[in-house]
């Protein structure tokens, strides 16, 4: 009886949840608006290992279901004309362990990093990645 009174976030763990962030894969819209709805808003974000930092983040308070945010401080992103997501920041890697041609495949000479993954950019700066550069390939 105990349990049917006490709230749902704090049935699922998340009564002191402040910032829920996701950076994994897309979110179903639906799952979003569940958690909003017990008062969990969850911010997606997207990053890499080769820009060993977040590259954008969703703001507070301006969730749009499908898109990863908008850059960072210091951050700056483009869409290459193949669709690509490029990436540029202080935070951008120097490069893989002693591989210095797998490198130069993916860190451009002006610090552009391609990410290998398809997106867009809104008028908003709001990302939305649509999908991966080698799967493209292999349609």
């Amino acid at each position: 009886a105990a349990l049917r009174h006490r709230s749902p976030r704090r049935r699922l763990g998340l009564r002191r949840v402040r910032v829920a962030v996701s950076a994994a894969a897309p979110i179903d819209p639906d799952v979003l608006a569940s958690f909003r709805a017990i008062g969990v808003e969850i911010r997606d974000a997207y990053a890499q290992t080769e820009s060993t930092a977040a590259c954008t983040v969703t703001p507070a308070g301006d969730v749009r279901p499908g898109t990863v945010g908008t850059a960072l401080p210091g951050v700056e992103l483009q869409i290459a004309g193949d669709g690509e997501i490029l990436t540029r920041s202080p935070g951008v890697f120097e490069g893989y362990f002693r591989d210095p041609g797998a490198t130069a495949d993916v860190v451009d000479e002006d610090g552009w990093l391609a990410t290998g993954d398809l997106g867009a950019l809104d008028a908003d700066g709001y990302l939305t990645v649509t999908g991966r550069k080698r799967d493209a390939r292999s349609e």
